[in-house]
């Protein structure tokens, strides 16, 4: 369980490693060459070098749709040398006037007000992995195990370790782009459990009771994970929630990704189309695996919605009176919520959120307030910044409310604390900007899960 993986006392005895990237470079570009490491860690000690081989690159072609002002993302994350060509003339088209490509996250987007236009996009494509990092108590070698290369879904497969030795540290490895490590464990205080589920009272009696539970999520897209249409708002489930479509499956994740996610039949009458590969489908299982009692879990998700009691872009928010009442209906025990990625750093947030918490709490359910998942940072829309203050909003939304709280921020950030175990910039893998992939999505899962472990 990860409480005594977070509990652990671990001694400090410092090893330092060399860490570097072999392989030429690429052009002039400011490369990360070489980083030295300490590691703390009760069982190592000593000195060791690291080489790492660079991740390949080779030529991509994607076809997309330019709209404008939408970003589209493309099948690498780090991405040089692109030419877009308009489909149907043939017609090259001009990068700062025609089209926007970031580079260093993999997306598209149209500069033009007009139509969409079909585009091929051929460019270089590079390449990145995970490394794990390892040592041999026995014989005190130090060796790696390497992930598959991967244009951009490198999150879905980081390497295992061999049974018996001792994991050091993770590497997110690019080819022109150096290296982030990432520490393979950590000393975390435990409170924000222990405080959380001093905050959900009636939920854990009814877990202990042996009583079945309504659990409802209740946020935007990455709750909903899928685009339910207007009709459906305020129906929950439904055949455009929990799908592929319009979250996992956009050409970012290669198709070999995409065919290894489960799909399950909801009943709903459109086959096995269903995914649950979000948080709240973790922590479903984790009450029904640790408890053994029934979870029913109802997904209210609306994408690109906010916390605000108003339409925004036409969207209804977290307080709106119509969503509120379908939310209420539902007589949910437990109601997780996850609410901020679409207004970072606005000022409202706090405010809103202790409101909804209070309605919650007013329809005989108890909350969760989920943190913000990390972002790249790489958008200029979604500045990091503001994501670390919407977090901070939100934790002082919980605090003065006693809700229980999973506080991302200080789980995933932290230089020499994270619980996350991907590099930040890898994060948000299926568009490159703020949905988390379904391995990101199970660290938040099983953090979520934590509050109801049992001892």
């Amino acid at each position: 369980m990860l409480r005594r993986y977070l509990e652990a006392t671990l001694l400090v005895v410092s090893a330092f490693f060399t860490v570097s990237l072999v392989e030429g470079a690429r052009g002039s570009k400011a490369l990360e060459m070489l980083k030295t490491v300490t590691v703390r860690e009760p069982d190592v000690l000593g000195s060791a070098t690291v080489e790492l081989q660079r991740p390949e690159a080779v030529s991509a072609r994607d076809v997309r749709s330019l709209q404008f002002g939408w970003k589209q993302p493309l099948s690498f994350q780090f991405v040089t040398d692109a030419i877009v060509t308009e489909n149907a003339t043939g017609e090259r088209l001009v990068e700062g006037k025609d089209y926007q490509i970031d580079y260093d996250a993999g997306w598209i987007k149209g500069l033009r007000e007009n139509e969409p236009v079909d585009v091929t996009v051929a460019y270089v494509g590079e390449k990145s992995r995970y490394d794990a990092i390892y040592r041999d108590p026995a014989t005190g070698k130090v060796d790696v195990a390497s992930g598959a290369e991967r244009g951009a879904d490198v999150t879905e497969y980081k390497p295992t370790i061999p049974a018996g030795t001792i994991h050091l540290m993770d590497v997110f490895v690019t080819r022109s782009n150096g290296f982030d490590v990432i520490p393979a464990k950590t000393v975390l205080e435990p409170d924000w459990v222990a405080e959380s589920r001093r905050r959900l009272p009636h939920l854990l009696r009814k877990l202990r009771a042996g009583e079945a539970i309504t659990l409802v999520g209740y946020g935007d897209s990455i709750t909903s994970q899928g685009g339910p249409a207007p009709i459906d708002w305020y129906r929950p489930d439904g055949e455009l929630r929990d799908v592929l479509e319009g979250y996992i499956y956009n050409g970012r994740f290669q198709a070999d990704t995409v065919a290894a996610i489960p799909l399950f039949d909801h009943g709903d009458g459109a086959g096995p189309i269903h995914t649950h590969i979000g948080w709240n489908w973790h922590f479903k299982r984790a009450m029904e695996e640790a408890y053994r009692v029934a979870v029913a879990y109802r997904n209210l998700g609306i994408g690109g919605t906010t916390s605000r009691p108003t339409l925004v872009n036409s969207l209804p928010g977290a307080l709106y009176p119509q969503r509120l009442e379908a939310l209420k209906s539902l007589e949910p025990d437990v109601v997780v919520i996850s609410v901020g990625m679409n207004e970072l750093g606005d000022a409202s947030l706090e405010t809103n959120v202790r409101e909804l918490v209070r309605l919650v709490r007013s329809f005989g359910a108890e909350p969760i307030v989920m943190g913000i998942p990390v972002i790249p940072g790489t958008d200029p829309d979604l500045r990091f910044d503001a994501w670390i203050k919407s977090n901070r909003d939100l934790a002082q939304a919980a605090k003065k409310e006693s809700a229980a709280f999973v506080p991302i921020l200080d789980l995933v950030t932290p230089a020499g604390k994270s619980v996350f175990g991907f590099a930040i910039r890898s994060s948000a893998s299926t568009n490159g900007i703020n949905h988390p992939g379904p391995a990101e999505l199970k660290v938040y899962g099983e953090l979520l899960s934590e509050i109801v472990s049992v001892d």
